[in-house]
């Protein structure tokens, strides 16, 4: 009888074979849940790609105009050692200086670093959200931990579009360069050109006074009318005008040229060196540049890179709706057991599909190619225009030189 009775109650609470079978699966879910969990937190502390920054748009700055940037200063005027403003400002020392301190190229700066902030934001993961029910009564303790599975599915194209976006600022940042670049140079060639113009209107000047007083001592003399004294007396006066309207001409084109170099506290007058006007043969095939400028011109690299951002944008717009995560849960059970199991949270696309965003999304693919096919045709506009200014630029002074 006790023998019996002992060995009914060694079955009643020693496990079955059962009991056991349901303990692995338990501990083998328990093992799939935290694999899951660990491979969704490496996912989102991972790094993000490499993307160009400042270095990159420095280094392209210098390949095609060998000038860069210079240091990371805030506010602060900055000038190259090997550029001396006092004996006088070539070309290429107005832009060196120019892209070191121009204060509205700086600013563009800034939006690469903000784009790579994006890339890197893009790159990172939904907090996981723990949720907990305190006991109560008969309730028991209960708590739940989700983890955001759509976001790990979507993380390469959010990845892929913010790439993209920073790798269009970038292009667009050196095209902000070059186009410092090329108002620098107009400028230093406006100023010189001035000068050059106030020289020769000052020249007149004493050549319109010497003529006056010719005129006058003859017409003292009685050797030609007062109508002919009064006309030289005239062109003496309108040659003085026009050599003083000349001078502030000047003062234009210099402050125009400080401001481009960002140095309009710079008190000493600047001296433009004028280049040597034989010196730049120009003999180049209209079709050649404009050939060379749709393959290479920043600004219509970035713009086609915007029109992959589109695209992938377009492509995220068809998941946005997506919420898909990954859930633990737990409660405390009873008789001091606790019961643990995993599930799945995520939405019915019943109503919200995003159709608003889709429908967007590709309206921005369609205005992203049609400014690319603008940014072309302003291209292939500005280098006709150029070739064109530069064949009259070359016959003008084929007819001063004869």
């Amino acid at each position: 009888m006790t023998r019996a009775g002992h060995s009914i109650m060694t079955s009643c609470f020693s496990p079955s074979s059962e009991d056991s079978a349901m303990h692995r699966r338990r501990r083998g879910t328990v093992q799939g849940v935290l694999v899951a969990m660990s491979a969704v937190i490496l996912a989102g502390c991972a790094s993000t790609r490499c993307a160009p920054g400042r270095t990159q748009v420095d280094s392209e700055l210098h390949s095609r105009v060998a000038q860069g940037l210079g240091p990371a200063a805030c506010g602060e005027t900055s000038i190259p050692d090997d550029v001396l403003l006092d004996d006088g400002v070539t070309a290429d020392e107005a832009v060196a200086v120019a892209l070191w301190n121009n204060s509205a190229f700086n600013a563009t700066l800034a939006q690469l670093g903000m784009a790579r902030g994006d890339l890197l934001q893009a790159g990172l993961l939904r907090n996981p959200q723990f949720q907990i029910l305190l006991p109560g009564g008969s309730k028991q303790l209960e708590w739940a931990l989700f983890l955001p599975v759509d976001a790990l599915l979507l993380r390469e194209t959010r990845l892929d579009m913010s790439e993209r976006e920073v790798c269009r600022v970038a292009k667009q940042l050196v095209q902000n360069g070059l186009d410092v670049v090329r108002d620098t140079r107009v400028a230093h060639a406006d100023l010189a050109f001035a000068v050059d113009r106030a020289a020769l209107a000052n020249e007149a000047v004493d050549v319109r006074k010497r003529i006056a007083d010719l005129t006058r001592k003859q017409l003292d003399a009685g050797d030609i009318s007062e109508l002919e004294g009064t006309t030289a007396r005239i062109d003496y006066l309108r040659a003085q005008a026009d050599a003083a309207g000349l001078q502030h001409a000047v003062a234009q084109a210099e402050a125009r040229l400080k401001q481009l170099m960002s140095i309009g506290a710079w008190q000493t007058g600047l001296q433009p060196i004028a280049d040597d006007p034989h010196s730049n043969t120009f003999n180049y095939e209209l079709q050649a540049l404009i050939d060379e400028a749709t393959s290479c011109r920043p600004d219509l690299r970035a713009a086609s890179f915007a029109v992959e951002a589109a695209k992938k944008r377009s492509d995220l717009s068809r998941w946005q709706w997506l919420r898909f995560d990954l859930v633990a849960d737990a409660n405390s059970g009873g008789a001091g057991n606790s019961n643990f199991g995993p599930g799945f949270r995520f939405d019915i696309p019943m109503f919200d599909r995003n159709q608003g965003g889709i429908l967007t999304a590709d309206w921005s693919v369609n205005q992203a190619v049609q400014n690319y096919n603008a940014v072309r045709d302003q291209v292939v506009m500005e280098v006709q225009t150029a070739y064109s200014q530069s064949q009259q630029a070359a016959a003008n002074l084929a007819i001063g030189t004869r």
